[in-house]
């Protein structure tokens, strides 16, 4: 015998909604899109200040190594004055003599067969024509190029 269908029966259907009840529905889905377009809003403002925050980190460490960056240059060009002080003070009071009391200056020639002379206590350096003919090496003894 084939199988019967048993037909119950369901829940009534629901009338259509009012007018009133649809606009009350249309303005609670506009306060719940009002609502997320103001979560979406204030996501985007926590990540806007996240950037901006980083960029004023990267902004501030970027300054600091360039004020370390000018501390470093001034020190060392304080050095460097202090250095070449030290040494214009050492070049004038040098005899430019050994303790034997022959010339501690030595020669070099150039490609151009200029001189170049050097005192081996203080460095001071000469052209052929400033240095003191008295403190002068022997010219066999300059050293240079060979022809």
């Amino acid at each position: 015998m084939p199988e019967q269908i048993k037909v119950t029966p369901g829940e009534p259907k629901a009338p259509p909604p009012s007018v009133s009840e649809k606009i009350q529905s249309l303005e609670e889905l506009q306060r719940l899109k009002a609502a997320l377009d103001l979560e979406i809003a204030q996501k985007q403002l926590r990540a806007l200040n996240r950037d901006e925050a980083k960029a004023d980190e990267e902004a501030a460490k970027i300054l600091m190594e360039e004020e370390n960056r000018r501390a470093l240059q001034l020190s060392m060009m304080a050095a460097h004055r202090k250095r070449d002080r030290e040494l214009q003070a050492a070049q004038l009071s040098c005899p430019h003599e050994k303790e034997n009391k022959k010339t501690a200056i030595v020669g070099l020639r150039d490609s151009q067969n200029h001189y170049i002379f050097n005192c081996q206590n203080c460095m001071k350096m000469w052209s052929e024509a400033d240095c003191p003919p008295h403190l002068r090496p022997a010219m066999e003894a300059v050293g240079g190029p060979q022809y």
